[in-house]
């Protein structure tokens, strides 16, 4: 019974540590990328994969980070008029192709996110019913990512952007 318990310990410090090392490393990357963020708030997308939303220069902000650090992408929240025309007219057309399906829906949100040496824009897209999220590439066409019945009681917004 007591090398069992020893070795539960050694395996969850063992875990642990591991769990640490990737957080430190996701952390210390995010610190020199964005040395002036603050109200910095972690969400682990998947194994892989975590979300951070923070402020900089008063402006709401993401970035996704891969488990050993790497920036995969980071961007802004902007509001719908500053997303190129293409953008624009393209969730126009989505809202207005879905309407009888889903209700009329609304833009919420809309993200300019930097990704390798492309910029794309994620949008929730939604109504009491129903929480869309989309991607609109800047010549302006559209993937939906996501779609989630909302709960009465409350749902978790869509996640934004998707890595496979």
């Amino acid at each position: 019974m007591k090398k069992i318990i020893v070795l539960t310990g050694v395996l969850v410090t063992l875990c642990l540590s591991t769990l640490n090392a990737q957080t430190k490393a996701q952390n210390a990357s995010f610190s020199r990328k964005f040395s002036d963020a603050s109200h910095v708030r972690w969400e682990k997308i998947t194994s892989d994969i975590s979300l951070v939303r923070f402020a900089q220069s008063d402006e709401n902000s993401i970035a996704y980070f891969g488990k050993s650090g790497d920036l995969l992408a980071s961007g802004k929240q902007i509001e719908l008029s500053q997303s190129p025309e293409s953008v624009q007219k393209r969730l126009a057309a989505l809202a207005t192709s879905l309407e009888k399906k889903e209700g009329t829906l609304r833009v919420i949100h809309v993200y300019q996110i930097a990704q390798q040496s492309a910029t794309k824009y994620y949008a929730n897209m939604g109504n009491e019913n129903v929480l869309i999220a989309v991607m609109v590439a800047s010549r302006g066409k559209a993937n939906v990512i996501k779609r989630s019945e909302l709960d009465p009681t409350g749902i978790e917004g869509p996640v934004l952007a998707s890595f496979k």
